[in-house]
């Protein structure tokens, strides 16, 4: 298990992410904005009132939100509430994601995530092209990508124990291969890293890591903020809000 420091500045954070392939931002939840965040997904949660926070497949509900087996997916989180968007985007990230990706770089998606203990394991898997990879997987056939091109942010509102659920993820540098090291089935990989992310710590990943999710092993619910950002000239994910992706960083993070 890593101990998790708070970082100097977020820039200085998210720089690990070229050398190990995922980093952490770490900032005390008053900071944050935790217990207004969790307030505003809690009501949007109640609101929707989805029968069950976990589903094998992807079955939509509602407007903007999904029952996957991520969790419980509200894709549009700043439609729904406008207002977080300070909380979600401030310009200390706007800065740090645009060190690593470029000043053009932009945000694809951004929503919030709701699961609990009915989801299994979360296998080993990656986010390359922002896409599934399971056909990649059964083929064989990785692609070599040589530099940082897309990173997502999980920014998390609860504190995340052993029975939390918590993150493993597999260190690489951007260029390694994008290849799985080990099966994707096997629970803990050698090697890895495992992430118990305090309340408002933000995990960064490239989108060639590998990593995985422990199953929760107590009650209640366990939420996390995520968006995918992406370099200037990677090709956009065919999921990418356009209302997001077609507006400069900066214009986002002043609202």
């Amino acid at each position: 298990m890593t101990t998790l420091q708070p970082s100097t500045t977020a820039t200085e954070a998210l720089a690990s992410v070229l050398t190990d392939g995922w980093a952490r931002w770490v900032r005390p939840p008053d900071e944050v904005g935790v217990a207004e965040l969790r307030s505003a997904i809690r009501a949007l949660l109640q609101r929707h009132a989805p029968p069950t926070l976990w589903s094998r497949d992807s079955v939509p509900f509602g407007e903007n939100a999904m029952i996957t087996p991520t969790g419980f997916v509200i894709h549009r989180l700043l439609v729904e509430y406008p207002d977080l968007r300070p909380l979600v985007l401030p310009p200390q990230l706007i800065e740090a994601v645009q060190s690593l990706l470029g000043a053009d770089a932009r945000l694809e998606i951004l929503g919030t995530v709701v699961t609990d203990r009915r989801r299994p394991f979360f296998e080993w898997h990656t986010h390359i092209d922002g896409t599934d990879e399971s056909e990649r997987y059964r083929a064989g056939v990785w692609p070599k990508i040589d530099r940082l091109r897309r990173i997502f942010t999980l920014l998390y509102l609860d504190d995340v124990d052993a029975d939390g659920g918590p993150v493993l993820v597999m260190p690489r540098r951007v260029g390694d291969s994008c290849r799985p090291p080990y099966d994707i089935h096997q629970q803990r990989w050698p090697n890895d890293v495992e992430i118990r992310p305090a309340a408002g710590t933000m995990i960064v990943i490239d989108e060639c890591t590998w990593h995985a999710v422990m199953p929760m092993l107590r009650d209640g619910e366990r939420i996390f903020v995520g968006a995918y950002f992406a370099a200037g000239d990677t090709p956009p994910a065919g999921w990418a809000d356009p209302s997001l992706s077609s507006v400069p960083l900066t214009s986002l993070a002043a609202g």
